[in-house]
């Protein structure tokens, strides 16, 4: 009967052994998936800080072709009215001009 119960000791001993080294391979895979965990948190964090970035620059270049259409419409406007202001300034002096040669032919009449 001792022996059977140095045996049953020896057999239970032998599989609390087993079951401690178990024990330990499982809280250092779990120190290593907490730090893979951390890791990846920090890694999803700094994209969510990339994704805004990217998202605003999207945001910024596709405005840019509206605010550059409207840059061309006051560009095309401005020389419009540089146009007819020349126009206007070509007939001013197309009329000084021709008021010159009429008080030199005057002048010569005289």
């Amino acid at each position: 009967e001792l022996q059977r119960l140095r045996d049953e000791l020896a057999a239970m001993q032998a599989e609390n052994e087993e079951v401690e080294k178990a024990c330990e391979k499982d809280n250092t895979r779990q120190k290593e998936l907490a730090e893979i965990y951390k890791k990846l948190e920090d890694d999803q964090k700094k994209a969510e800080v990339q994704f805004g970035d990217v998202k605003r620059l999207l945001l910024k270049a596709q405005a840019e072709p509206e605010r550059i259409r409207k840059q061309a419409e006051s560009v095309g406007k401005a020389v419009d009215n540089l146009t007819t202001e020349a126009m206007k300034l070509d007939t001013k002096i197309g009329n000084c001009e021709e008021e010159i040669s009429k008080q030199r032919a005057k002048k010569k009449e005289a």
